[in-house]
């Protein structure tokens, strides 16, 4: 009689820890899951924010090749009758920059000269910073991937089990 009020014990313990194991195990799970979905939506938000800015630059872009295009067409004698957009006081050459024209037009094919060596080092410094991203994004994406199978070799293996242990057992009260 001792063993089997024993063996009712161990198989209450049995029990109670393996509620609590599951309980725990079903809750993380879940916010494993949830965890990856506010993820995704995060990437989500910052894709679409890289998106709107590679359009800025893109709409900047085309607005300084337009400005080009019309100091050409100035130099080349097409003036198109367009009053100049007008731009604050504060970015005007210093009045002595402009009389001197010689000096004036060395200086701006200087300033756009490192301009655009500026915005190459950025070019080339965003496509390592993305190609950078895109590595250790698929390298992560991998680790995740395996992560996940481990995962459901584990919860093929304890769904197998719990089967068995739901078939053995009869009825959830644990009657006989």
């Amino acid at each position: 009689m001792e063993q089997r009020g024993a063996k009712r014990k161990h198989i209450e313990i049995v029990r109670k820890d393996l509620s609590v194991a599951l309980t725990k195990l079903v809750q993380d799970s879940a916010k494993l899951n949830n965890d990856m979905r506010a993820a995704k939506e995060d990437f989500e938000l910052m894709s679409k924010s890289m998106l709107n800015r590679k359009a800025e630059f893109l709409t900047q872009g085309l607005f300084l090749e337009e400005q080009h295009r019309r100091v050409i067409d100035i130099l080349d004698g097409k003036n198109h009758g367009d009053e100049p957009e007008p731009i604050e006081h504060s970015t005007l050459l210093p009045p002595s920059s402009t009389t001197d024209m010689k000096k004036f037009s060395r200086e701006s094919g200087e300033a756009l000269r490192d301009h655009r060596i500026i915005r190459e080092v950025e070019i080339q410094s965003l496509e390592g910073i993305f190609t950078q991203l895109d590595l250790m994004m698929k390298q992560n994406m991998k680790e995740l991937r395996d992560r996940a199978e481990g995962i459901e070799r584990e919860r093929r293996e304890l769904s197998g089990k719990l089967l068995k242990l739901s078939r053995s057992t009869g009825d959830a009260s644990g009657s006989a």
